[in-house]
């Protein structure tokens, strides 16, 4: 049987599944996967490798998944647009950049993508936060992450300060399949 259009191949959702291993929210068990970025016909046409990849995946209880999808939205279709350019040019071999920091194009992309306002809130822009911190081991597991649009978030001021864990992932399985399915992106498999 063949999958619908724009849906998480089995292979995301049990590895998504598997490095959650409970809803993205809570710890209640998982219901279904959820796409942060909703699967139409408009999204599919607009952004067809990173709707179904596992960076718009969510595992999600029956209730998180029911009434609070919301909770999984990213602050706006620029964003993701950044995300699907990224992925494309991943795939073509036509990334530039790949080394220890955030590119500045990286950086000024989800920048303007934010329109100058910070990822949790809608104060002025201070500076991009690492997701995933750049360290010398984290460059060495996930070097194609820590580079990626997905690793930043444009913070005020506030935020970079006293919340950074709010765009934190869950844990580093989840970076992990990320990190696999940027590989086999960009070695097209």
């Amino acid at each position: 049987m063949s999958k619908k259009a724009g849906e998480f191949s089995n292979e995301t959702k049990e590895l998504m599944g598997l490095a959650v291993g409970h809803c993205w929210l809570c710890r209640g068990g998982i219901h279904s996967h959820h796409h942060r970025v909703h699967n139409d016909k408009y999204n599919r046409a607009r952004y067809p490798l990173f709707l179904v990849s596992p960076m718009n995946d969510v595992p999600a209880c029956y209730g998180h998944h029911k009434n609070k999808q919301h909770l999984f939205d990213f602050p706006n279709e620029k964003v993701v647009k950044v995300y699907e350019d990224y992925l494309q040019k991943l795939k073509d071999g036509t990334i530039g950049y790949i080394g220890s920091e955030l590119s500045p194009e990286t950086k000024d992309a989800m920048t303007k993508a934010l329109s100058g306002y910070c990822w949790l809130c809608l104060s002025p822009f201070y500076q991009c936060y690492y997701r995933l911190c750049n360290s010398p081991s984290s460059l060495e597991r996930f070097p194609l992450f820590i580079v990626s649009p997905m690793n930043c978030a444009p913070l005020c001021l506030e935020d970079y300060m006293n919340k950074r864990h709010l765009v934190a992932f869950p844990n580093l399985r989840v970076v992990r399949v990320y990190e696999e399915y940027l590989q086999r992106l960009r070695n097209n498999k």
